[in-house]
């Protein structure tokens, strides 16, 4: 097998194959086994996985089609050539509601089947991909086509099923909605909220269905025999009248024995710049940080981003206290507090604009954080099996000078051994030996490569990047200043 169709191999894994391995890392060493060892298996995938990124290509580059092109593209995109049928539908999606007719008279084509390419959670039919068309367009009659399929076994159609029948926005389907919307099956009314707020945006919601949701989400916030819900205060604020966000601001809901509801509050509060008093917010900040029970340290981040709009040092101040505090929740809002209090980028949105012009000092600085910050996406992504296995695993050596450069010589030294664990004496810059040694690896060292993948994960990373951005903070003020500007045609 020639380099050049490993690295093919390697870059379209995620597209193909990258649901199972997420389950199961030993994977990685099964199918680097069958690459190396099955040479048609491997040729016969990169042409697969060629064409297909060549069809994706030509249709997410091409122009919105004419409305002569639609019926061609319907028919492709009930095609079991399921390459072709994504190209279409990447098509399709740029027609927009042009498309809804046509649509519409293909639900009822005896190829329109809901026959799945591939067993399971994640594939797809005929049916699936026209009805998702439907629903991005977006169109109320495909309520009336599929609603009957809300109790599917199949999860992706029920979803859909459950969206679109909410949508419909009819006082008749309120029952239906309020089930949903009660339920203690996630996907359930989360799938209803979607098809809700859809009928709402497109003003075809009938006034009796807007008015019961109101009502079920002033229960969800007030009411402690309702289910509580994050959107449904959102709904509330955004629909509930004049008063609905006083309402939200009122002691009866901003108080400390406030276990339903009260971070959900802050949060849409925090969303929507209102202010608050600083007394009324240390104390919220200080039963956040001493309270472990739910939903306390979730109030934590609202709580942080209201008072700094009030006092933004004193917030910064107690950003800066927790940015190790034991729960992930209050760490994770303190760094990003910090990080924004000192006008920082997202270490991986840390790339300068073209037009910046940076010393040669300050572009190494940059690219420091942008080494890490591939390396650590693919290990992030799929550990370091995914890492080494993809052309990723090349610039190993390039990481590991970055990682030294940011602060985290541990990390370095552990990417270090794990390389030679693959392949002693730099050979594991080279993919295709990489591929061999993985193919060969036990299981015993599939699960040693893959132990070492925790010292990336977790907000020890993120702690170390934030502190190299404070130790350039010129630097990266001004990066993060030129990002904001508009961008000149």
């Amino acid at each position: 097998m020639t380099f050049a169709a490993i690295a093919l191999l390697l870059v379209a894994i995620a597209a193909v194959t990258w649901n199972r391995f997420r389950r199961k890392p030993s994977a990685f060493r099964v199918f680097a086994k069958r690459v190396v060892n099955d040479p048609a298996y491997s040729d016969q995938l990169s042409a697969r996985l060629k064409r297909r990124s060549q069809l994706l290509d030509e249709a997410s580059e091409a122009p919105p089609p004419a409305d002569f092109e639609i019926p061609g593209l319907i028919r492709e995109l009930l095609s079991p050539d399921k390459d072709l049928a994504d190209a279409a539908d990447t098509r399709l999606r740029a027609a927009d509601k042009r498309a809804v007719p046509l649509l519409l008279q293909t639900l009822d084509d005896p190829r329109c089947t809901w026959d799945q390419d591939v067993p399971g959670d994640y594939g797809s039919s005929p049916a699936l991909r026209v009805c998702r068309l439907l629903s991005i367009a977006p169109c109320r009659v495909l309520g009336d086509k599929i609603g009957h399929l809300v109790d599917c076994t199949d999860r992706q159609t029920k979803g859909l099923a459950i969206e679109a029948r909410a949508a419909l926005g009819r006082s008749i389907e309120v029952p239906f909605v309020l089930e949903c919307l009660n339920s203690k099956e996630l996907s359930r009314h989360e799938r209803a909220q979607e098809g809700i707020e859809k009928a709402i945006n497109e003003r075809w919601a009938e006034p009796e269905f807007v008015s019961a949701v109101v009502e079920w989400s002033r229960k969800s916030i007030f009411d402690p025999t309702t289910r509580h819900s994050g959107w449904g205060v959102r709904f509330f604020a955004a629909h509930g009248g004049p008063d609905a966000i006083e309402t939200l601001q009122s002691s009866e809901i901003l108080n400390l024995n406030n276990y339903r509801t009260v971070h959900f509050a802050l949060a849409e509060l925090a969303s929507r710049g209102r202010s608050l008093p600083k007394p009324l917010l240390q104390s919220l900040l200080g039963k956040s940080l001493s309270e472990k029970s739910w939903p306390w340290p979730w109030a934590f981040e609202p709580s942080l981003k209201l008072l700094a709009a009030v006092d933004s040092a004193t917030a910064a101040g107690v950003a800066a206290e927790n940015l190790c505090h034991e729960n992930e929740t209050i760490a994770r809002a303190a760094i990003d507090c910090v990080r924004e209090s000192n006008g920082l980028p997202e270490y991986w949105k840390a790339n300068h604009p073209e037009a910046m012009t940076l010393s040669h000092e300050e572009r190494a600085i940059v690219n420091h954080l942008d080494a890490c910050s591939a390396a650590l996406g693919q290990i992030g992504n799929g550990g370091l099996s995914q890492y080494f296995f993809n052309s990723s695993g090349d610039d190993w050596p390039r990481a590991c000078e970055a990682l030294r450069a940011v602060g985290y010589p541990e990390g370095a030294e552990i990417l270090e051994r794990a390389a030679n664990m693959i392949a002693p004496k730099h050979q594991s810059v080279d993919r295709s030996t990489r591929v061999q040694r993985i193919a060969n690896f036990t299981s015993k060292q599939s699960d040693e490569l893959d132990s070492l993948s925790g010292h990336f994960w977790g907000l020890d990373m993120d702690r170390i990047m934030l502190q190299f951005m404070l130790n350039h903070k010129p630097l990266f003020n001004r990066i993060y200043a030129a990002q904001k500007q508009p961008i000149v045609t």
